[in-house]
């Protein structure tokens, strides 16, 4: 459950980090992401992998999701190539997540994404997202993941800076 919590902070980075960058009108180089919000019920885990946790690690991980309702800060950076690809939340090998962009423009974007993961689980949500000037954005986004016995709900906003162009040792995400 513990990675789940961690996978769905990174997943929410990825998302904004790929979305902002690809398609809002923003500057290359090093951002910072501040994301906050709720997040309620259990992530949809696999009955067997409940099976072999111990309670110490059921433990860490209610832990872990209690932290997901706290403010989360991560840093990016963003190269001229991906900001020129185009609008996309895939990864090479990812493919679990179809996006429809609903509404597109240099200052604002709207996104819905429906992923299909192991068995019956299922991650649908929407994404909002304002570019305020080429060096921040600011949005929100809703994501609800459920495997029919567990559902979890993540409801967050954002606020995106630039820090400069040049990355230091952030290295870039995959182009």
């Amino acid at each position: 459950m513990r990675n789940t919590a961690l996978l769905a902070l990174g997943f929410s980075a990825a998302l904004v980090m790929g979305v902002a960058a690809a398609t809002l009108d923003v500057k290359p180089g090093l951002w910072e992401v501040t994301t906050q919000g709720e997040t309620t019920g259990l992530p949809p885990i696999p009955p067997q992998m409940l099976a072999q946790m111990s309670p110490q690690q059921r433990e860490q991980a209610m832990a872990a999701m209690g932290r997901m309702n706290q403010p989360h800060v991560s840093r990016a950076c963003v190269t001229q190539k991906l900001l020129d690809r185009g609008m996309t939340f895939d990864r090479p090998g990812n493919n679990q997540c179809a996006q429809t962009v609903t509404g597109s423009t240099s200052h604002s974007l709207d996104v819905n994404v429906v992923c299909t993961g192991e068995a019956q689980r299922k991650t649908t949500g929407t994404m909002h997202m304002d570019a305020n000037g080429r060096e921040s954005f600011s949005g929100a986004f809703n994501m609800v993941s459920t495997d029919g016995a567990n559902t979890m709900t993540m409801k967050r906003t954002l606020q995106g800076k630039w820090l400069g162009s040049d990355c230091g040792d952030v290295k870039p995400h995959e182009e």
